[in-house]
């Protein structure tokens, strides 16, 4: 589930810098990063919980910043 979130937020985070409206969303875009590097520091140490837990709000975050400059999300 973890690798999942992170490479569709990824996807989308790729889209998002493209978008000239980026700016607009850097504190979601910063905060997202901040979650996705938490998620991965829990799945090395074999957090499995909290790694999912983190994924999914950096997940959430980065469509929420889609959503607000009008990125398309497939």
């Amino acid at each position: 589930m973890v690798l999942t979130y992170i490479n569709q937020s990824n996807g989308i985070l790729a889209r998002l810098l493209s978008s000239p409206r980026a700016g607009q969303v850097g504190d979601l875009l910063t905060a997202a990063d901040q979650r996705a590097t938490s998620s991965l520091s829990h799945y090395q140490a074999m957090d499995y919980r909290a790694a999912a837990f983190d994924a999914q709000d950096a997940y959430q975050k980065i469509l929420n910043a889609a959503q607000q400059t009008n990125v398309r999300v497939e």
